[in-house]
């Protein structure tokens, strides 16, 4: 069985995740885990970039904000992105 499997099987079924609920610590742990080598090493940049699109795709922009309000928050993201890349 693979770190993978045993990391998830530890971890049991979605719905015993309720004390999880609010943690970046699991989107954390399972970036390193998918971008993990046999070695148990993974690129730190692998890492980074699968947690941060975690996160940028729960993003929701409410229809009622302004152009500018929207082009703020896309600076802003893009800063963000930056120390990053």
């Amino acid at each position: 069985m693979s770190m993978k499997e045993d990391f998830f099987r530890y971890l049991g079924p979605p719905e015993s995740l309720a004390g999880y609920t609010r943690s970046y610590k699991l989107v954390f742990l399972t970036a390193l885990i998918d971008h993990m080598d046999s070695n148990g090493k993974a690129p730190a940049e692998a890492v980074a970039g699968s947690f941060l699109l975690f996160y940028r795709e729960r993003i929701v922009i409410p229809p009622e904000s302004s152009p500018a309000q929207r082009a703020q928050r896309n600076r802003n993201r893009g800063e963000f992105c930056a120390v990053f890349s």
